[in-house]
């Protein structure tokens, strides 16, 4: 899986690797479970030095499921410490829901 958008600062660049056997993205992906991390230099889950380069303190993930497969994964990064609740991790499951229903029409608008 690889990082194809990207929207303001902190994340990821385009075109980057997302490593699905490790940190807190892949453990998001294998799972298919949303996460939070109120905190990427106290979390083991987090690549700290790498948040740390990215300026990115806390992320909340929401895996992108078609079926029962994870098929991509939405994220926020904050520069701050626990800037997400439990509410932004409902927001962006929903967001998640809307990319692959937006992704779905696409495929369907193509084929016709």
């Amino acid at each position: 899986m690889m990082c194809r958008a990207s929207v303001g600062s902190g994340g990821p660049p385009l075109g980057t690797r997302v490593e699905i056997d490790v940190g807190f993205s892949g453990e998001c992906i294998r799972t298919g479970k949303s996460l939070r991390c109120d905190d990427t230099e106290a979390d083991p889950r987090v690549e700290a030095v790498i948040c740390r380069r990215l300026g990115v303190r806390s992320i909340v993930a929401a895996p992108i499921r078609y079926e029962r497969d994870v098929v991509g994964l939405a994220e926020v990064f904050a520069p701050q410490s626990f800037a997400f609740d439990e509410g932004d991790v409902s927001v962006l499951e929903r967001l998640a829901q809307t990319a692959l229903l937006v992704l779905s029409q696409a495929q369907l608008f193509k084929r016709s």
